[in-house]
């Protein structure tokens, strides 16, 4: 006898199965600089695998748009060489698992989080990131100074 699912339960599995896919890509590609082509072919078979006990047959149909709606969001920045061909395929893979309306959001945060932590790289390399660490620290340790000074003028 093969078990029913319902929408409840395939939308939870797909959660699931995106969340896996998304931290093993980023894990691999904080790293290795490299995401493995077999977890996002594994993701994107798991993905169509779930779309396909669907009731229905939209669920393959939402999968698909999911998947070339994620990778059509990210094609752009790789054919510019802002982005790496594994990003466009983890796109298109988490497509796959959430479909059109969410891979948007999901690119949105992507970018999101992309353009924060870029600041924060170029802050780290630059003279003024520098410059601004070296004061911080001058300040902290003009405070320790300051305030083993009072202590000692309070008798503290």
């Amino acid at each position: 006898m093969m078990p029913s699912f319902t929408d409840a339960s395939l939308a939870s599995h797909a959660v699931v199965g995106l969340l896996m896919v998304a931290i093993l890509a980023a894990w691999h590609d904080w790293f290795q600089w490299r995401i493995p082509n077999r977890l996002l072919a594994a993701g994107c078979a798991a993905a169509l695998m779930l779309a396909a006990f669907a009731p229905g047959s939209a669920g393959i149909v939402h999968s698909l748009a999911g998947g070339l709606l994620g990778f059509a969001l990210i094609w752009p920045f790789y054919w510019m060489g802002g982005m790496s061909a594994g990003d466009v395929k983890l796109m298109a893979t988490l497509g796959l698992f959430a479909g059109p309306a969410t891979v948007i959001n999901i690119a949105l945060i992507s970018f999101f989080i992309g353009g924060v932590w870029s600041v924060i790289l170029l802050f780290n390399q630059t003279t003024t990131g520098a410059l601004l660490r070296a004061r911080m620290k001058s300040m902290r340790w003009r405070s320790e100074e300051h305030t083993s000074e009072l202590q000692s003028r309070l008798h503290l």
